[in-house]
């Protein structure tokens, strides 16, 4: 440890230097994968998320008024909400109405109506690979139309064998456009090249087939373009269509930001008057007809959202184009002396700045200063560069030395914790070590907010008469082993053992709020109900132990919490009224014939993460207020069961003394439930005696326990 101290700058800095190079090797390796094509690692995946965050909260790229989205979704298939009239006045709304696939004469009508309110260009994002009816009206209004209108085509891979395959590319119909040997100007493919983690951060505007891979490449590869570089063409700017190819852009926005009109309104009057203005607002737009939403699985992740229709993808890259608002990695040695930079940070905060608190606040100004800058970067100059890597070098490097310097202490503090372990619960151990002020003024007696959890066994008596003193310790010790854990990985008080019951606390040490710590409680309860059942099936097949069966109770209250006992022996301890409500509903889970009761004040903090059934309203032994009581089933990320529902209301109806309507609901759960159900059947007898004996009109549903 001496060794340590003396060499402290030069241990950070071999630190740093390892620290520097194994990021840098990590960024190349990264690197070569992505250029390879391989599957991204997590760490290429977090510096991919960083990047899409910046597009997220940076600049968007400004919006062209003359894009316009329309859509083909349920709204159009089905044209719910439309009268009969509504659809009888119109062909084109009877022939979308009839059936999906569309006869081929709906994009005739599309096109002739959009091209007729002088639409610039109509983009049909759509495959049509195969004849159909209604091809030659559709031909005939592409051929009219030839200069305004695109097509969509798609790169397939064919599988040869299991080693090889080719790239085709498949058009329109030659029944819609005859084959050439050049590409036609009115066809563009519709494919998106995501990258290797399957996000879309790219566009191809032009691409060969050799670019997939094909097997035999030709002597002069034919270059198709994309939708938006055709779009581009016809628009006369070819000019804007980049060189380099894939080549990042700026999005406009998440899905959305293109709103899809849906395609069925410009054939309703109505809404071609009061939505479209007689069709002037399509004069001189650029309008994409495509998939709405992702019936067609046509959503794509993308750098500003998971979810993203093809069309509105499309919209971004020629709307990108027509601002020149591409995006531009930088190069790769720069990348790396920005690595090299931020571990010479690290290492030079680390060895000058001794306050650990100035310490991270300076590592958190130079973070802060970093990512600043990135974004001024991108926001200004659609440059992206590297952002995990030299934030989770200065990170850990700093921290790293921060680490470096409580080392020695951490060595005393953990030598001091294992001997406090061995002689008190852990958490009044770290208490004692984290705050010692703290931890005498609660020692001295305090009423703090805690949740107390009750365990015992139940038949333990009858149990330990009939097994040996050996086999009695030996199973306990099992039973208290995987009792406990849970209690203790909830970071729960062990205050202590009762014979063969179970004391534990939340709040009373060290809190982390009333709705966590009876979270834990109720977390820990859970987990003792697991760690039970797989004790009882590992001893149902040893003949020298005997299956158990446990109560639990829970209750959340204000409660003295403090140091009792004898000068000669001192225990630290929860009391007061909440600690007996516990005890008593540990106590109750045998007449209601189940392993954990919780109180209604656990329930309140915890509805938000835990799903409960009612049980009871009791009053327990000792008190005059009636209380509602339940019993846990599980966290609410599980399936709710199909009988809860039902139950939960027929409890409601008992108890506003409604028997006559209750008593079918318990009879439907309790089949749901298998027939066999304790609190079902409960209610269905107190149902009956209701009916026959009505209860006082001042009855409020409760019900008062005779046993502690």
């Amino acid at each position: 440890m001496n060794w340590l101290r003396r060499h402290r700058p030069l241990t950070l800095a071999l630190f740093c230097l390892t620290l520097t190079f194994l990021c840098s090797f990590g960024y190349w390796r990264e690197s070569r994968r992505l250029l390879l094509g391989v599957a991204p690692s997590s760490f290429l995946r977090l510096e991919n998320y960083t990047k899409d965050f910046l597009q997220n909260s940076g600049r968007p790229a400004p919006l062209d008024p003359h894009l316009v989205y329309l859509g083909i979704g349920d709204a159009s298939m089905t044209l719910k909400g439309l009268t009969e009239d509504e659809i009888a006045s119109n062909e084109t709304l009877q022939a979308m109405h009839a059936d999906w696939p569309w006869n081929r004469s709906v994009y005739q009508a599309i096109l002739d109506r959009l091209t007729n309110a002088g639409a610039k260009i109509v983009i049909f994002d759509l495959l049509f690979p195969t004849p159909k009816l209604g091809d030659e009206s559709f031909q005939n209004s592409l051929n009219q139309h030839q200069n305004q209108v695109i097509l969509g085509s798609n790169f397939i891979k064919n599988t040869i064998d299991e080693n090889s395959e080719s790239t085709t590319l498949s058009g329109p119909s030659d029944s819609l456009i005859p084959p050439s040997d050049h590409p036609d100007s009115r066809v563009g493919y519709v494919n998106h090249f995501a990258d290797a983690d399957g996000v879309i951060r790219r566009m191809r505007y032009r691409a060969t087939i050799e670019d997939f891979g094909t097997i035999i490449p030709t002597e002069i590869p034919q270059i198709y373009e994309s939708l938006a570089a055709v779009t581009l063409r016809k628009l006369g700017h070819p000019e804007k269509i980049p060189s380099q190819s894939p080549i990042g852009f700026r999005f406009a926005g998440p899905a959305g930001t293109f709103r899809p009109h849906p395609v069925y309104e410009i054939f309703l009057p109505s809404l071609w008057k009061s939505n479209y203005q007689d069709g002037a607002f399509f004069k001189d737009k650029i309008v994409i007809v495509g998939p709405e939403g992702n019936f067609h699985q046509d959503a794509h992740p993308t750098a500003v959202d998971q979810a993203m229709p093809g069309p509105e993808i499309h919209l971004n890259a020629i709307n990108a184009a027509l601002q020149a608002d591409f995006l531009h990695e930088s190069p790769f040695w720069a990348d790396l002396l920005l690595i090299a930079l931020a571990g010479l940070t690290a290492w030079t905060i680390g060895t000058t700045i001794n306050q650990p608190g100035l310490r991270l606040a300076t590592l958190a100004v130079f973070a802060t200063l970093y990512t600043l800058t990135l974004t001024f970067l991108y926001n200004h100059y659609g440059i992206l560069t590297t952002t995990t890597t030299p934030l989770l070098l200065l990170t850990i490097g700093g921290i790293g030395c921060f680490f470096y310097d409580l080392i020695l202490e951490r060595i005393e503090r953990q030598r001091l914790r294992r001997v406090l372990n061995v002689h008190l619960s852990r958490s009044v151990a770290e208490l004692i070590l984290a705050d010692q002020s703290s931890f005498e003024a609660t020692l001295a007696g305090q009423i703090k907010q805690t949740t107390i959890l009750f365990s015992d066994i139940r038949g333990f008596s009858t149990w330990s008469e009939n097994v040996t003193p050996t086999q009695l310790v030996a199973q306990l010790n099992e039973y208290f082993l995987g009792m406990v854990d849970p209690i203790l990985a909830e970071d729960g008080t062990l205050l202590r053992f009762i014979g063969d019951a179970i004391f534990a606390a939340w709040g009373d040490t060290h809190s982390r709020g009333p709705a966590e710590d009876a979270r834990r409680a109720v977390q820990a309860a859970l987990g003792m109900r697991i760690a039970m059942a797989r004790m009882n099936t590992t001893w149902r097949s040893l003949p020298e132990r005997r299956e158990l069966t446990t109560g639990i109770g829970l209750n959340h209250g204000p409660a003295t919490v403090g140091q009792v006992g004898h000068p000669v022996r001192y225990e630290f301890s929860v009391m007061g009224d909440a600690t007996n409500l516990a005890a008593r509903l540990e106590s109750a889970t045998k007449q209601f014939h189940t392993d954990i009761l919780v109180s209604a004040s656990v329930v309140a903090l915890t509805l938000d993460s835990i799903r409960y059934r009612s049980v009871d309203r009791i009053v327990v032994k000792g008190k005059t207020e009636a209380i509602d009581v339940f019993t846990p089933l599980s966290t609410l990320t599980e399936t709710e069961p199909p009988w809860f529902q039902t139950y939960e209301k027929a409890v409601a109806l008992f108890r506003s003394a409604s028997f006559h309507d209750s008593i079918p609901l318990f009879h439907q759960a309790q089949s749901t439930l298998g027939g066999e159900d304790f609190l079902c059947q409960m209610y269905l007898d107190r149902s009956t005696h209701f009916i026959q004996t009505p209860p006082p009109p001042d009855w409020d549903g409760s019900h008062t326990l005779s046993e502690k």
